[in-house]
């Protein structure tokens, strides 16, 4: 079968478009089309309309994150921490508070909260090494929401070379020197 030379420019202009690296400039700027953000408000509305759980029943809490992950399944779309909270109807500080046992006696709740918070931190890892988020968000996101997570910086502050003191001209030093001669001290 044999094609003419515009669909052939074509088809060759749609396979390059399609598998060329992005550059820096379009990788750094959000990729999102008409109609993402509609799409993401529906889901978001989704969740929010749930009808209350029992947050104290650990069964209702569990199956209210099982709800969470499928519907993200089904809509295709990244599970986020604000999200699953939005879903159980709580503030990501009563979350964060279930994770670390401060306001629940209840092993079962810090549990639930482990393992949703994992999952998500795993697909985040995943979304970063196969480029499907972008890296300075990912780095933000994994350093704000995970344990582990963080740029640091060892700075070394020794005597006689403190950067935090200010520095001394030349002859402030030379006064400070001849101040404390010993010669003088005796005379």
């Amino acid at each position: 079968m044999a094609y003419d030379k515009q669909t052939k420019d074509e088809v060759q202009a749609l396979v390059e478009q399609n598998t060329k690296r992005m550059t820096r400039e379009q990788y750094l700027h959000p990729q999102t089309k008409k109609g993402d953000n509609a799409r993401y408000l529906r889901n978001a509305m989704e969740a929010f309309s749930l009808p209350p759980i029992d947050i104290a029943d650990a069964q209702q809490v569990g199956e209210r994150i099982t709800w969470y992950f499928n519907h993200c399944i089904n809509e295709d779309m990244k599970p986020g921490l604000a999200g699953l909270c939005n879903a159980l109807g709580i503030s990501r500080m009563t979350f964060f508070n279930w994770q670390s046992k401060v306001t629940r006696d209840r092993k079962e709740h810090h549990e639930l909260a482990v393992k949703a918070k994992g999952l998500i931190e795993e697909l985040y890892e995943q979304y970063m090494m196969n480029g499907k988020i972008n890296p300075v968000s990912g780095i933000f996101l994994m350093k704000n929401n995970f344990e582990g997570y963080y740029d640091r910086q060892d700075v070394v502050i020794s005597p006689g070379n403190n950067p935090l003191e200010p520095q001394k001209d030349e002859n402030e030093l030379k006064r400070l020197y001849s101040a404390n001669d010993v010669e003088d001290d005796y005379e």
